[in-house]
């Protein structure tokens, strides 16, 4: 996948066209319309078709305002990109699940209790660190559990600080659902797919919230059955095989805002531009 790059110059009335690979261009122009001491009127950021981002390009790095300044202080447009080496630097991710469940003869889970300890390593630019929140914010997926406290907590280190990638914390929380039922499943001694078709938010209940999201709709019970039927799950999971069959669901929120009520912050993003083109 393509690096960050990013192309800035200044006008001779002072204003700046930044071209940029990222995935916020507009909270990207407010930024470095703050940092650079000018109004957002007078910045201008285009972003292209993008060759990949995945959390990886947020705003607010750095070189962003560095390439601006650059190419006000030169006279000339500057551009910078990020080597390969650089784009690898960050990136990774540590999560430690100490987990605590609940549940009754039948195997459906009654109560979760999670605590998350996220190494996210040095502070840096990079909005990596918030796949901590997102991790906690996907629990517990597209189980129906009525009674679960998670509590996340980020934690500093010298290891290098942690960048958005594909999956951007919701992984962690996946795998540690399944691996609940399987848990469940194997002290029970169920099969593991029947634990999980128990425990699956039921369509008939969609729409449905959670603590933490609202989840519009899904058939979760006909998807666990078409992953089995295509895995051939009743032969394999009774083969003496090496490798055993496994079942994996995950369920993100497309927006982080608190449920039940829409985010207030009327002063975070204040100036800014509209332009309605028609025919």
């Amino acid at each position: 996948m393509e690096t960050r790059g990013y192309v800035a110059a200044w006008s001779p009335d002072r204003r700046l066209t930044v071209h940029a690979s990222t995935q916020n261009p507009h909270p990207m122009r407010s930024h470095l319309a703050q940092v650079l001491g000018i109004s957002e009127h007078d910045v201008r950021v285009i972003a292209p078709r993008l060759g990949g981002g995945f959390g990886h390009k947020f705003h607010s790095y750095p070189e962003e305002a560095l390439v601006a300044l650059l190419a006000r202080q030169a006279g000339a447009p500057v551009k910078w990109l990020e080597s390969r080496e650089e784009s690898l630097l960050v990136g990774a991710r540590e999560y430690v699940h100490r987990f605590e469940v609940g549940f009754d003869a039948t195997g459906t889970i009654l109560a979760l209790r999670d605590r998350i300890l996220a190494n996210v390593g040095a502070l840096g630019p990079s909005g990596g660190w918030a796949q901590a929140f997102v991790a906690g914010l996907t629990l517990p997926g597209p189980y129906k559990i009525s009674d679960y406290d998670v509590e996340v907590v980020p934690v500093a280190t010298h290891k290098a600080p942690w960048n958005g990638a594909r999956g951007f914390g919701k992984e962690s929380a996946a795998l540690l659902m399944e691996r609940v039922m399987d848990l469940v499943a194997q002290r029970l001694e169920l099969d593991p797919a029947e634990v999980r078709r128990r425990n699956l938010i039921p369509t008939e209940e969609m729409p449905y919230w959670t603590a933490t999201k609202h989840i519009d709709g899904g058939d979760y019970h006909a998807v666990l059955e078409e992953a089995l039927q295509a895995a051939d799950y009743p032969r394999n999971a009774h083969s003496r095989r090496l490798s055993e069959p496994g079942v994996v669901f995950s369920v993100w929120a497309s927006d982080s805002s608190s449920p039940r009520r829409a985010p207030t912050s009327p002063d975070r993003w204040s100036g800014g531009t509209t332009r309605l083109r028609s025919g």
